[in-house]
């Protein structure tokens, strides 16, 4: 999360570990067009799910893809 905001990207962190239907709901309600997946995986191998919510599109990126795509 500080990667991305210190390249000038808005985030936020869903406030509770629910399932993760709610958090797609949660940044549905809040127009948040991207959502970012990260558990014990991603992590591990250091490649992020991200899907976007208009599409319904899910890409796995790197760091580096991530914030790039996040960025345009």
């Amino acid at each position: 999360m500080h990667e991305l905001r210190t390249n000038n990207i808005n985030s936020e962190l869903y406030p509770e570990a629910k399932k993760i239907q709610k958090q797609f709901e949660y940044a549905d309600k809040k127009s948040i067009p991207f959502v970012c997946i990260i558990g014990s995986e991603e992590i591990e191998k250091g490649i992020f799910s991200l899907k976007d919510l208009a599409s319904g599109q899910q890409e796995k990126l790197s760091k580096e893809e991530l914030i790039k795509k996040l960025s345009s």
